[in-house]
């Protein structure tokens, strides 16, 4: 068997041997990138006659940025609330998350933020939010232009294309809907709705499939 390369964005793994098979190498690396969980592997012989293995995540819905914390999934990092954040280096979050990253920094309990965050109870959750600061990070304050989709204010200028609030709740829902394997559906939106038992949303189940058939091709 030719030695592979695994590679994912700027970084390079050695071939961990025969024992191990490209899905079992991304499956073990989805505990550090859960992006990952959704991505592609893409196979090309080189001419040292290695084989490189390279993991392609898979596109969000028409390229929103979204909370990165939040895209690990529902039952990894819980539902996304609130106006977008950045820290240096380009991370986005929404507050929810950044408040809840800061409290589970507080707290030093040794486990990661996911182990963590699941031994919470759904009180334990909230209270944590309340706790926790944003630690510094800027908020993506509002700009000028308009919803590529509705024509009202944009939500924040750092969404891509440019959403007013509703389509970009909707634009989470449905990166949510992908990221579980579920078809994005005016349906299988409104349960990820009925999931987050703590979120309030501003768009309505009634507007879903209104405004969901504007945003998928």
């Amino acid at each position: 068997m030719a030695t592979r390369i695994f590679k994912y964005q700027d970084q390079t793994w050695e071939d961990p041997g025969e024992g191990f098979s490209n899905e079992d190498v991304k499956k073990h690396l989805t505990q550090f990138f859960p992006e990952l969980a959704q991505a592609t592997i893409e196979v090309k012989e080189l001419d040292d006659g290695s084989t490189e293995v390279r993991f392609v995540k898979k596109a969000g819905t028409k390229g929103a940025k979204a909370c990165e914390i939040g895209a690990h999934g529902l039952e990894l990092a819980g539902y996304c609330y609130g106006a977008l954040y950045v820290r240096a280096g380009g991370m986005h979050a929404c507050e929810r998350h950044v408040r809840l990253l800061d409290a589970f920094v507080q707290r030093q309990t040794g486990q990661t933020f996911t182990e963590w965050y699941a031994d919470l109870s759904a009180v334990d959750r909230e209270v944590a939010v309340v706790e926790g600061t944003t630690m510094g990070w800027q908020f993506v304050t509002d700009q000028a232009g308009t919803c590529v989709y509705c024509g009202e204010p944009v939500y924040s200028e750092g969404l891509e294309p440019p959403m007013c609030e509703r389509h970009y709740e909707l634009a989470l829902l449905m990166s949510r809907c992908e990221r579980q394997g579920h078809e994005v559906t005016a349906e299988n939106v409104i349960q990820r709705m009925k999931a987050a038992q703590f979120a309030v949303w501003h768009v309505a189940e009634a507007e879903v499939a209104g405004l969901l058939s504007g945003m998928v091709g």
